[in-house]
């Protein structure tokens, strides 16, 4: 599954590879790096970094931390962010400086 959304100077996309087809990592990573390698030789783009949310079972989903001197009402679940990895050139291509 594909879907994709334009901006004047940014084309994004997520996907879903297919369990069967892509049943191991190494498929996965090989996917994946293929598709960039694709996109990055396409004319007229300029970069093809990638975003990953981590789907591991002892990554994925949401991670609580705290925040020293923060005050919690009981039954708060507190603080709490999804895992993802970027690849080089992703922060820049995004416009964010860091």
């Amino acid at each position: 599954m594909w879907i994709w959304d334009f901006d004047s100077w940014l084309m994004t996309a997520a996907l879903a590879l297919p369990d069967k087809t892509y049943d191991t990592p190494a498929k996965q990573i090989g996917f994946m790096r293929t598709a960039v390698e694709q996109l990055k030789n396409s004319p007229g783009v300029e970069s093809a970094p990638r975003q990953h949310q981590c789907r591991s079972a002892a990554l994925a989903g949401r991670h609580r931390f705290r925040l020293k001197d923060a005050l919690r009402l009981r039954g708060d679940p507190g603080p709490h962010g999804d895992i993802r990895q970027v690849s080089t050139g992703y922060f820049e291509t995004m416009g964010f400086a860091l």
